[in-house]
């Protein structure tokens, strides 16, 4: 192994070898709504129910998540990957304009109605970690649907189900 520092171009292409699902993060606090696209999303703790989501410093959304915000996340289904696409674009509109909304229990918070999952979350606090903030959040209310989540791998978007068909006992 070598002594050379250890760049972002490498960590990307190791990182690209670990699957993350992708969910779409939804803000109903936005004129017309906002999503987003996050691959970084995990659950913290179940007691209290905590989640957390990275978002680049300095970037949009982050702006528009300040402690206390309402927000929604849907775990995307293979069917998604389009819509995955769509929101993951800089130069795209962000509005939830026509998109099969559930509304959620807190005002500002909606869900993907064709999600594998859905989690209404607020604002707990942000963490700065490096060129990122870690957005740690409370869970209100969860909702499991039946579709096949939609995986991050090596750059590209796969059905969780074929990762399933490789399992090693």
């Amino acid at each position: 192994m070598d002594d050379h520092p250890f760049g972002s171009d490498e960590l990307r292409t190791v990182a690209a070898a670990y699957p993350t699902g992708v969910v779409l993060l939804t803000l109903g606090t936005v004129a017309g709504g906002y999503g987003t696209t996050i691959g970084s999303f995990v659950t913290v703790s179940l007691s209290p129910p905590l989640v957390s989501l990275c978002l680049q410093l300095g970037c949009r959304t982050l702006a528009l998540m300040p402690p206390r915000t309402p927000f929604g996340i849907s775990v995307l289904t293979a069917d998604h990957a389009d819509l995955a696409r769509r929101f993951a674009r800089r130069d795209w509109p962000r509005s939830l304009d026509g998109l099969p909304l559930w509304p959620g229990r807190r005002p500002g918070v909606h869900t993907l109605a064709s999600a594998a999952a859905g989690f209404e979350c607020r604002v707990v606090q942000h963490v700065t970690a490096g060129d990122h903030v870690l957005v740690l959040a409370s869970v209100g209310s969860a909702w499991r649907g039946t579709g096949t989540p939609l995986l991050h791998l090596d750059g590209q978007l796969a059905p969780a189900c074929s990762a399933r068909s490789h399992q090693v006992a």
